[in-house]
């Protein structure tokens, strides 16, 4: 009994000894701080500097010591704009001693938006069996954009009325950088003309190379053909540098659609966009005032331009061979002497197009634009100029075609050999000659299909000739 009491105390005292031994090599130390200094208020797109120290504050040296740091969006390495995590090996810091390191770091957010990242140590204490680790987060603001777009537009926009956006933006940042600027598909929003061009089709612009403070400026001329209620205009900038794309934030124009007091339309017979060579296009110019007051003096100038046939142009109003325009007022047609409100009327002409393809040409394209000035302004509309003039416009274009021949001939090019003409049971080799005539237009992926007799045999000598 007295042996069982010993063992059992000493089985007690070891416990207590090994657990005090335990918790001495387990606990964390004190004195292993990070410390991390660099700007708190960033702009975007613009490098600073960061350094970030661990102090070894205790009594004892730490080793196996590795410092990761996490960024979280809208943070990057600058030297490696992929990564969003680093990790550091600063192996052994003795007591009281510190070692640092220093990152470049880029941001990119909006105005007021708060960025941070965060650090953290491991290290392991000599002399203790267990691996410990420590952390610290660094918040930031941004004070300043990399990219500021303006965009400009009319208070009040009419339907069917032209009207311009004209964006305008600058590299604000300090870093040299490639724009896309991307206008997102409206189905109501019907564009007219655009300066500059577009890089891909009516919605993306590249500007390369843009510098700090390089400025930029577009203009979109367009037009409304659906009254909606608050229509959104909306354009997505990204920002490409050292090939990785940043996609900013959206840049959103809300318009105040109106039904036009003056309506201006254009309708055309046959009403296809697409038309053939030769064909009579009739165009009726419809008007109408829906305003409050009457209309006095007016006129309406049609332009022409593409491929008409301009010498069988048929119309009662004034025809412009040199401007290619025609024109109608109260002289020659006296219903524009005077419009009153509610009234509607129109006018007609018609024209052909051209009868055979221009060589070497393609794209051809029709197009009529019609003009009604007046000197009277309905108080709905404000204008700054002494003429109300209201604009529409339609557009065609003539299809493309397309010649196919095929020749068999003797031809010594091929090295054509044998008797010929043809002799019954001794072999003559031919050569087929495909020409292929384009007009108008591109045409792609064209596929030639035959049928060989029997008797016949391809020898596999091909050869090309295209002029393009």
């Amino acid at each position: 009994k007295k042996i069982f009491i010993i063992s059992f105390l000493l089985f007690i005292i070891s416990l207590g000894i090994f657990s005090i031994i335990f918790y001495y090599r387990t606990i964390n130390l004190k004195g292993i701080d990070i410390n991390i200094s660099g700007p708190e208020d960033v702009n975007s797109f613009q490098v600073y500097e960061y350094t970030i120290k661990v102090s070894n504050n205790s009594k004892l040296d730490i080793e196996n010591v590795r410092l990761t740091i996490n960024l979280n969006e809208g943070i990057y390495f600058y030297d490696d704009l992929d990564q969003n995590s680093l990790t550091y090996n600063l192996d052994k810091i003795s007591s009281k001693n510190s070692k640092d390191i220093k990152i470049k770091l880029i941001f990119l957010g909006n105005i007021g938006k708060n960025l941070s990242f965060n650090v953290n140590t491991y290290y392991k204490p000599i002399g203790k069996n267990q691996e410990f680790n420590i952390s610290k987060s660094f918040f930031t603001t941004v004070k300043k954009e990399a990219f500021s777009l303006q965009i400009f537009s009319p208070n009040k926009i009419f339907l069917n009325e032209p009207f311009v956006i004209s964006l305008k933006f600058t590299n604000s940042s300090d870093i040299v950088y490639n724009l896309n600027l991307f206008l997102e598909d409206n189905p109501d929003l019907e564009i007219l003309s655009i300066n500059p061009a577009p890089e891909v089709g009516l919605t993306t612009w590249s500007f390369n190379e843009l510098k700090p403070n390089d400025t930029g400026e577009i203009n979109i001329t367009a037009k409304f053909t659906t009254l909606v209620e608050k229509p959104v205009i909306s354009f997505q900038p990204k920002i490409i540098y050292k090939n990785k794309v940043f996609f900013l934030k959206n840049y959103n124009l809300t318009l105040n659609i109106l039904e036009t007091p003056i309506r201006l339309e254009i309708v055309s017979d046959p009403s296809d966009y697409i038309v053939n060579l030769d064909k009579l296009i009739t165009y009726e110019i419809k008007w109408e005032n829906k305003s409050k007051v009457s209309l006095q003096n007016i006129q309406i100038k049609v332009y022409l331009s593409g491929a008409f046939d301009f010498e069988s142009i048929n119309t009662d109003g004034y025809y412009s061979p040199i401007e290619k325009s025609i024109i109608w007022n109260s002289v020659n047609k006296p219903q524009l002497a005077s419009i009153n409100p509610g009234n509607k009327d129109s006018i007609r002409f018609s024209i052909k197009t051209i009868d055979k393809y221009p060589p070497g040409s393609k794209d051809l394209n029709l197009k009529v634009e019609a003009i009604l000035e007046t000197e009277t302004i309905p108080p709905e509309i404000q204008i700054l100029t002494k003429k109300l003039s209201i604009e529409t416009q339609e557009s065609k274009i003539i299809a493309g075609n397309f010649k196919f021949n095929v020749k068999v001939l003797y031809d010594n090019q091929f090295n054509n050999s044998g008797p010929f003409p043809l002799v019954n049971g001794k072999k003559t080799t031919l050569s087929t000659y495909f020409e292929i005539c384009t007009y108008g237009e591109d045409f792609q992926n064209f596929i030639i299909t035959g049928k060989i007799p029997l008797g016949v045999t391809l020898t596999g000598n091909f050869n090309f000739d295209f002029d393009v």
